[in-house]
């Protein structure tokens, strides 16, 4: 059974998240997968062959409303769950300004503005 994530959640490209399942009383290896364009796209290995119930996965492209995770068991192919309803892949940030209509001069100045992680020196 499929725990995390199950539907809802706002994942960053780039960054490490817990995806977490139930084996519930089943023995044997687990695959884990993820769809980024549920229901039309394709199944993609994120692990094989996995005996614990969590795995840190590093979160991939592309931008996406529509990701979810399946797992399944390795000996019992059928045996499988996936994420209750659709989470999100993107980059963590979302623009404020401008949202769409504004008029901006050539020669003039404007503010960008967003919310996002706070920026480090590199």
């Amino acid at each position: 059974m499929t725990i995390s994530p199950n539907g809802g959640e706002a994942w960053g490209i780039g960054e490490t998240h817990t995806v977490r399942w139930a084996h519930n009383n089943l023995a044997g290896l687990i695959n884990v997968y993820y769809n980024p364009s549920y229901p039309s796209g394709e199944w993609q290995a994120i692990a094989i062959d996995q005996s614990d119930d969590t795995l840190g996965w590093v979160v991939p492209g592309p931008v996406t409303g529509s990701a979810r995770v399946r797992v399944a068991s390795v000996n019992l192919p059928t045996y499988m769950d996936e994420s209750n309803g659709d989470f999100s892949l993107g980059s963590g940030v979302t623009l404020l300004s401008p949202n769409g209509g504004e008029n901006w001069s050539l020669t003039g100045l404007a503010t960008i503005a967003g919310l996002g992680p706070t920026p480090t020196a590199t």
